[in-house]
């Protein structure tokens, strides 16, 4: 039998915090509830000792909680009934969860379906409280997406937790992808020990604060033109407790970057649709061997040879010496195109 850590309400928020660090939570089962207690489900490798010294009242039992995969499909049996049969080819299978905040794509032909939509989300993930429709592309300068609320609570800001942090995110205002966690985790792992790290478009904070809690003795600074992500970044760095180990600017990359009187050595540069325009700005603050993570977009048809071809043009065309060392693919952006990242050394 399945074993879950029963615990009080007002532990919860720590208790999860936990288990997701020592990845001792499963993921694939639901997160029970009663009135006064959160039963959390647990791998088999788990500790059991040092969660009860930890938490003083809890206590380990045997509980077979929901797994949610059979709720995923539950969901999509739900909208196969609601949808005419003519249009459910219409449907999008994905979505994204941040926080407590699902984001769906409902298309024009089924919007007087929204609502069951939204119902039916809800009904079958019990850990969202809000669904929230896409309204449009992501565009304008801070990089936004507007989303509107179909269900649930009306709010766009929610708590997302990941890797260990907490990220305080408001939807309608930054640009977050909860698509590129797997990537953060990936450059956070690569970062040594007192690295000097240079986030450009850093959002919310996302890259700096996962960067801040896999590797302790980093030393972060992080620049972002919008105003309010800037906001959620302080308030996210104060939250995390890294206010000693990560900068935050406000402005723009362009005229901030120069003014530093730091060598760094490693870049990210999370603009997909523009940051090779700032490789010179790049160069200018990077060490000798520093490692440069270039985010941008590609076909299918242009994985590499088409993406190493514009990289090296950028690196020509600054006369500075680099060498390609990879490039990954970072999940999907729209049908066929492809969010890529390069990486490069500075030689």
């Amino acid at each position: 039998m399945p074993k879950v850590l029963k615990i009080k309400k007002q532990q919860g928020q720590k208790a999860r915090i936990l288990l997701l660090e020592k990845n001792w939570l499963d993921k694939d089962r639901i997160i029970g509830r009663t009135q006064r207690y959160l039963l959390f489900p647990l791998i088999e490798a788990a500790e059991h000792k040092q969660l009860l010294k930890l938490f003083k009242n809890a206590t380990i039992e045997n509980r077979n909680l929901e797994r949610i995969k059979k709720k995923v499909v539950d969901f999509w049996k739900n909208m196969h009934t609601l949808v005419p049969k003519k249009y459910q080819k219409l449907l999008r299978r994905s979505f994204d969860i941040i926080g407590d905040i699902a984001i769906v794509e409902v298309p024009k032909e089924l919007v007087k379906l929204e609502k069951s939509f939204a119902w039916s989300l809800r009904k079958t993930h019990p850990n969202v409280k809000v669904v929230a429709k896409k309204t449009g592309p992501t565009k304008g300068k801070y990089r936004i997406r507007k989303v509107q609320v179909i269900g649930g609570e009306e709010r766009t800001e929610t708590i997302h937790l990941e890797h260990g942090v907490k990220m305080k995110v408001d939807i309608n205002k930054t640009y977050f992808s909860p698509r590129l966690s797997g990537d953060r985790l990936k450059i956070a792992n690569q970062v040594k020990p007192f690295e000097k790290v240079l986030v450009m478009f850093a959002g919310i904070g996302p890259y700096p604060l996962v960067i801040a809690k896999k590797q302790p003795t980093a030393d972060i600074w992080a620049v972002e033109l919008n105003p309010s992500a800037v906001k959620l970044m302080k308030y996210n760095v104060k939250l995390n407790k890294f206010e000693k180990r990560i900068r935050v600017i406000k402005g723009d990359v362009r005229k901030e970057v120069p003014k530093l009187k730091t060598k760094f050595d490693r870049i990210v540069m999370m603009l997909p649709t523009g940051a090779r325009e700032y490789l010179d700005i790049a160069y200018k603050v990077a060490k000798k061997n520093a490692t440069l993570h270039v985010y941008g977009f590609a076909g299918d048809e242009e994985i590499p040879a088409k993406v190493s071809s514009d990289i090296d043009k950028e690196l020509k065309k600054i006369k500075k010496n680099g060498k390609l060392i990879t490039i990954k693919k970072c999940g999907t952006y729209a049908p066929h195109v492809w969010r890529i990242c390069a990486e490069i050394k500075v030689l």
